[in-house]
């Protein structure tokens, strides 16, 4: 997780990397292992003065890696099988679909 804040414009964007618990299977049994499913990075937000709460939801649509290296903003960033299906043509930044996001960053006051 990455918070990025610029207090000189009042904006701030994140990034993240989300997981899922997914079940591998094999001679030994089976097992949850936490598995990276992509990437998610927001466009520049504005800080709302005076709450300090930074929160919000949107849907971030999904892309593929070269979309995201010529392009800002919130976008999804799809991970394992899914580069190749890109790479082939099988998924194309029209087609792949969204992430709906939600998100709250608040202040703490630091421990005494």
């Amino acid at each position: 997780m990455v918070l990025n804040m610029n207090l000189n414009t009042c904006e701030y964007n994140f990034a993240f990397a989300p997981t899922i618990n997914a079940m591998a299977s094999g001679a030994g049994g089976s097992m949850e292992v936490p598995t990276l499913i992509g990437c998610v990075r927001s466009g520049n937000r504005p800080i709302t003065v005076p709450n300090p709460t930074l929160s919000g939801t949107g849907t971030f649509q999904a892309h593929s890696i070269l979309w995201g290296l010529q392009n800002s903003g919130d976008a999804y960033f799809l991970e394992s099988f899914a580069i190749t299906m890109f790479a082939i043509g099988l998924l194309t930044d029209q087609n792949a679909g969204a992430a709906t996001v939600t998100w709250s960053f608040s202040p703490v006051d630091p421990a005494p």
